[in-house]
Order: structure tokens, then C-alpha cells, then sequence
């Protein structure tokens, strides 16, 4: 946490050279107007929380989301993901991952449910000649 005030105030007496920023204790609402004490600073560079909300960024994280998909179907590599326990399942020569993710109901304002490490959970099935379970 930072506090902007400061930030500010360091910046004008030269202590602090610069600064970029881009979460604000309030941040800024569509076609509200913005204030904050570090604008107009030489220096500074403010921008919006948003850097997933351009077109490519969207493009981008479509194309990362469906790469990790597939690789953890075809490898059982979780690691990378955000909403998944990292794992990295041995591959049974002559099987297939069948896999099922489960979205568990959720409070209001809640990322996971407690005691878990992740908001979903996952399951995975090796299906060949011996079928196995995974998790």
C-alpha cells in the first residue's frame, strides 16, 4: 500500500524521482471524473487498473487460458493457472485424461472457500487399460 499523499509530497520536495501507478484507494469510475494527488506531477505516469481490459489483452489471455487447457489435458500440467492447485500428474502410457472441474458455490466476496486452496476443484481420471484416479 502506498500512500498517495506522501507519494506525493516526496515527489514535489525531490526525494522521490518519480512514480507509475495504476490502483488507487478509490478507483476511477466510467465518465466520473478522477482526482488524486499525484496528478500533474512531473514524473508520474497514472493509468487505470485495466491492463486485461483491451482488445488484445482479452485476445491475449483467451489464447494463454486455452493453451493451458490443453496442455493440462494433454500433459497434466497445472502449474501457471491461478484457479487450480498446481499439479503435475505422471503420464499412464495408453490412457486418456478425462477431467471434470467443479465451480463450488461462493459468498459474496469470497476467492475460495475455506480450507481449500483454490475457488474450484478438479478432478482427473486416467482411462486405459487399468483405470486410475488422479487428484
Amino acid at each position: 500500500m502506498v500512500d498517495h499523499e506522501a507519494l506525493a509530497g516526496s515527489i514535489r520536495n525531490g526525494r522521490i524521482a518519480g512514480a507509475a501507478v495504476d490502483v488507487f484507494p478509490n478507483e476511477p469510475e466510467a465518465r466520473e471524473p478522477f482526482t488524486s494527488p499525484l496528478q500533474n506531477l512531473p514524473n508520474v505516469i497514472l493509468t487505470p487498473h485495466i491492463g486485461g481490459s483491451t482488445e488484445e489483452a482479452q485476445q491475449n489471455i483467451g489464447q494463454f487460458v486455452s493453451s493451458r487447457l490443453v496442455e493440462f489435458l494433454q500433459t497434466g500440467n497445472t502449474m501457471l493457472t491461478v484457479n487450480l492447485p498446481h499439479r503435475r500428474l505422471a503420464h499412464e502410457s495408453r490412457s486418456y485424461r478425462l477431467t471434470h472441474i467443479h465451480q463450488p458455490e461462493l459468498r459474496p466476496n469470497s476467492l475460495a472457500r475455506p480450507g481449500t486452496d483454490s475457488a474450484h476443484r478438479s478432478s482427473t481420471e486416467h482411462v486405459g487399460p487399468d483405470v486410475r484416479a488422479a487428484d
